[in-house]
């Protein structure tokens, strides 16, 4: 009965993105993906297309190419240029064309079929915990939450692709396959870089777990891959990943903003920070979230097992703690981690109600620059919407950033999500060790 409720929330789940999908976007990182496929349409796949840290999405939009062309071709549904809409409407970011509904179609179903599968596997995985009902209302509270909706099917972010492997990965390795969970984990790295942070958790579970022969297999599987690319071809696929782990640490200032999303950093936006006296507290924050948690992990007592969901959350917990650019997306990683760790009433639902309120509300930042996909056919709807928004934003060497008022809002938003966090995060600390 259950697994035909949850067969309905995804029927209507789908629904709702498959009616989103074509005509919203984000009109910087859609380009992006329209742009590489359309050099690759034009010129070829070329092997160092693939020297890429995040070469498998890659492999991706290759795919995306070889559908959308060919349809673009027959059905007259194309992209079109900047310069066919107002001025008002330029998104700026030397953003030149706007891809149109077709190719947002079509570039989004890879992200649909990763919401469903997330889905999927969280039911599982909150059933090995609760009861069905349970698992079923924090499933939905997943699949129909306005903001994983809107990065997927309305964004066009594919976090969610990686967030499925990192959830699969958690599936096999409580289910005692540690090859399978890291080559899951694997694939997930090599669609984005932020979970290979997720290594050391695992690792962690699998030692103290007493599993310390999965252990061995789990670092196994997930570094070969590493060296292959080194003995066999002249890649620069390790110094790729190298220099996003340092950009990571040690970011630069982004158009002088210190940092911005759903951190209390974003009050850098109304008061400057130098990044070089702020950017070492930065990491020191890193460091010490970090230091706490392993302190707890290793201050282990006797005849207890770690809690592996609570770990994780705390891994993750500690970058948006401490990071200067937590941009939005990354809460499709956080969210679902959160209802693996339901717990009334340190997260309970109202609490992770509030925080995906917070991060759909501070992804509005965007508004209406989402709408472009239907600019020339609606233009005389939304341009009042432009120009509703005009006194909100300001233009910097052809970079739309938000101004003062809208700065303040947004330091708001991302403040209210640290509080909410850095209070999870300390009752959790105390729950790394169960009882055996």
């Amino acid at each position: 009965m259950k697994y035909s409720s949850l067969r309905n929330v995804l029927l209507l789940g789908t629904v709702i993105r498959l009616v989103l999908m074509p005509f919203v976007a984000h009109p910087f990182d859609v380009e992006a993906w329209y742009g590489y496929c359309l050099s690759v349409f034009q010129s070829g796949v070329n092997i160092q297309l693939f020297n890429n840290a995040n070469f498998l999405w890659r492999v991706i939009l290759i795919i995306v190419t070889y559908i959308y062309f060919p349809l673009s071709s027959i059905t007259g549904f194309t992209a079109f240029s900047v310069s066919d809409i107002p001025i008002v409407m330029d998104p700026h970011y030397g953003i030149h064309w706007i891809p149109g509904p077709l190719f947002n179609l079509v570039v989004k179903l890879p992200m649909l079929f990763a919401d469903v599968g997330i889905t999927v596997v969280l039911y599982k995985l909150i059933k090995q915990q609760h009861d069905s009902d349970l698992s079923l209302k924090l499933s939905t509270l997943y699949y129909l939450n306005p903001f994983i909706i809107w990065i997927s099917a309305g964004w066009g972010q594919y976090d969610c692709i990686p967030v499925f492997f990192i959830f699969l990965s958690i599936y096999f390795i409580t289910t005692d396959n540690a090859s399978l969970s890291s080559i899951s984990l694997l694939i997930s790295t090599f669609m984005k870089i932020y979970p290979i942070m997720l290594f050391i958790p695992f690792s962690l579970y699998l030692l103290y777990n007493k599993k310390r022969d999965s252990m061995f297999r789990f670092v196994f599987v997930f570094f070969i891959p590493f060296l292959i690319p080194l003995l066999i071809i002249n890649f620069t696929i390790i110094s790729e990943i190298q220099t996003l782990l340092m950009n990571y640490m040690f970011p630069n200032s982004f158009y002088g903003i210190f940092g911005y999303g759903l951190t209390y950093w974003s009050w850098s936006m109304i008061f400057p920070i130098d990044h070089t006296i702020w950017n070492p507290i930065s990491l020191l924050i890193m460091i010490c979230l970090l230091g706490i948690i392993l302190i707890n992990v290793f201050n282990k007592k006797p005849a207890q097992y770690i809690n592996f969901y609570n770990v994780i959350f705390l891994f993750i917990t500690a970058f948006f703690l401490s990071g200067r650019y937590i941009t939005e997306q990354r809460f499709v990683l956080l969210l679902p981690i959160l209802l693996l760790n339901y717990k009334q009433p340190i997260i309970s639902f109202n609490k992770i109600t509030s925080l995906s309120m917070f991060a759909f509300l501070y992804t509005q930042k965007n508004f209406p620059y989402y709408l472009l996909p239907i600019a020339k056919s609606k233009k005389s709807l939304i341009m009042p919407l432009f120009n509703l928004v005009t006194p909100f934003r300001q233009v910097v060497s052809d970079t739309i950033i938000p101004n003062t008022y809208s700065a303040f809002i947004l330091a708001i938003f991302g403040t209210a999500f640290s509080i909410f966090l850095l209070q999870m995060f300390y009752k959790r600390l105390n729950n790394i060790w169960l009882d055996s």
